[in-house]
């Protein structure tokens, strides 16, 4: 092997040639280089090179990384759980009233395509889930029409649980009498008596720090949409 050492300015450099195969006559050049300095009489002193003096950079993490990391990740979850849980629990709600006002809407634009009248129905089946849809005729949802389902712990609400009705304009509007709403030929709400306006109250069982949706329709046959935050009044929803 040939070995060859220059000198320049603070740094020696050492070429070595290795052979390219175990069976190659070639050679090829290898260099390596080594740090150093000179004393007052002009002598190197400490030489050394730089690539085995510098250690090597250890792999993974240590226990107090992870553990701080670990309270780190706790902390953020802590402050983020309650926000998404406050998501999560409004958009229940709001899926819920929107399929509502939906189905309804639904009932009386074929209550005027028929041109007769046409009925939603409102009932809990054998699991306690809430159904709306339209009525076949003998009390019954007609599985062949529109319907929708209350689904996780949203539920219709008796009067006096949610906001009074009057942030709405409406001072009196009682409940949809025996969960019925009928639709003439015209689109109007098909009454027993004097003409009112239904409210339909949305919620969540056992929570009413979440607030509380509701479906209006007028005589006109028209349905509204509102929304009612905790402690606060009615407003629209849509």
């Amino acid at each position: 092997m040939v070995f060859r050492r220059m000198r320049e300015k603070s740094f020696f450099f050492t070429a070595k040639a290795v052979p390219l195969g175990p069976f190659s006559p070639l050679r090829a050049w290898e260099f390596h280089g080594m740090a150093c300095s000179t004393d007052k009489a002009g002598r190197w002193r400490g030489i050394r090179d730089p690539h085995k003096a510098r250690p090597a950079n250890p792999a993974g993490f240590s226990l107090l990384e992870m553990l701080v990391t670990i309270a780190v990740m706790m902390v953020l979850m802590s402050i983020a759980i309650p926000s998404v849980m406050r998501a999560w629990r409004a958009y229940q709600l709001n899926s819920a009233a929107t399929q509502v006002a939906a189905v309804i809407k639904a009932t009386r634009s074929e209550a005027v395509r028929q041109n007769k009248q046409t009925s939603c129905l409102i009932q809990q089946d054998g699991n306690g889930i809430w159904w709306i849809g339209e009525d076949n005729g003998n009390g019954t949802l007609d599985p062949t029409k529109p319907e929708a389902a209350l689904t996780g712990s949203a539920a219709f609400l008796a009067a006096g649980v949610a906001p009074d009705p009057a942030s709405m304009g409406y001072p009196a509007a009682p409940q949809v009498p025996g969960g019925l709403i009928s639709f003439d030929a015209r689109g109007g709400v098909v009454f027993a008596g004097n003409p009112t306006v239904f409210v339909l109250y949305i919620g969540l069982a056992g929570d009413n720090e979440s607030g509380f949706r509701a479906v209006t329709v007028v005589p006109a046959g028209s349905t509204q949409a509102w929304l009612a935050p905790p402690g606060a009044g009615w407003v629209r929803m849509s």
